[in-house]
């Protein structure tokens, strides 16, 4: 007892400047299972000693630890981390989708703008239908009468021309404004549904992060607590070293089989 105390008395008065926070967290360790140690061997013993119990919560957890494999952590990590991979691939692919769905619907806004501005355009310009006067006029040989009427008659024919000219390019815009008055009706449904995929998939993502995250530090844990046994195995061999030279100097028997320097 006097010599765990002793060794208890020497962790606790160990400068810490020399720790890092791993170092530490193992110092603290160690220096709670010596208390703890030296509680059981007092409640072993009668004593009515107020050290502090053990605490079962941390021996909870290394017991845990202890019966984790490190390969089965290696692989949900690996798990966890495709997950990731697959879950961000699929956050792209979303963002993709919206992308496209939100140009096609403004192209199916800007078609359908062109067609109607082309339309009113074309009902501006588009003079009112000629009056086409079918009586013949007589004309005599006066040649001052036959001129003005051929005039008349060619003015009139050009502007029955043109007028369907004109028709004709008003009725193919109005086909192609109500050929495009269904191009991107679906364009809103994709949208939402690309839109339920990007928050899924950030879901996932975030799902993934933090299975990571875990197995992360438990994988951290596993390994600082197999570096806490090999110190406590250190200890205890420090220990027995220290027990061995007290017994020796007790007997005044250093060197074995009487060797002396």
């Amino acid at each position: 007892m006097a010599k765990k105390q002793e060794v208890l008395s020497l962790l606790m008065s160990a400068d810490r400047s020399n720790f890092d926070e791993t170092g530490m967290a193992i110092l603290d360790n160690l220096i709670e299972n010596a208390h703890s140690r030296s509680a059981k061997e007092v409640s072993n013993g009668g004593s009515n000693s107020t050290s502090p119990p053990p605490v079962t919560s941390h021996t909870d957890f290394e017991q845990r630890l202890a019966r984790l494999s490190h390969d089965h952590l290696q692989q949900c990590l690996v798990e966890a981390k495709g997950r990731l991979r697959q879950a961000n691939q699929v956050e792209a692919e979303a963002r993709t989708r919206i992308r496209i769905a939100q140009a096609q619907e403004r192209l199916a806004a800007s078609f359908r703008g062109l067609a109607d501005e082309s339309m009113e355009a074309l009902k501006s310009k588009l003079p009112r239908r000629p009056i086409v006067d079918d009586h013949t006029t007589h004309v005599d040989n006066d040649p001052n009468e036959l001129g003005q009427f051929l005039e008349q008659h060619e003015r009139r024919a050009m502007e029955e021309s043109l007028w369907q000219r004109n028709s004709m390019l008003l009725n193919g815009a109005h086909c192609f404004r109500m050929s495009i008055s269904g191009f991107g009706s679906d364009l809103p449904q994709c949208l939402r549904v690309a839109q339920d995929q990007l928050a899924s998939a950030q879901e996932e993502v975030r799902a993934a992060a933090a299975d990571i995250s875990k197995y992360e530090r438990t994988l951290e844990a596993k390994q600082n607590y197999e570096e806490q046994l090999r110190l406590r195995e250190m200890l205890d061999e420090v220990m027995k070293k220290h027990e061995q030279f007290k017994l020796a100097a007790q007997h005044g028997d250093w060197f074995p089989s009487g060797a002396k320097p």
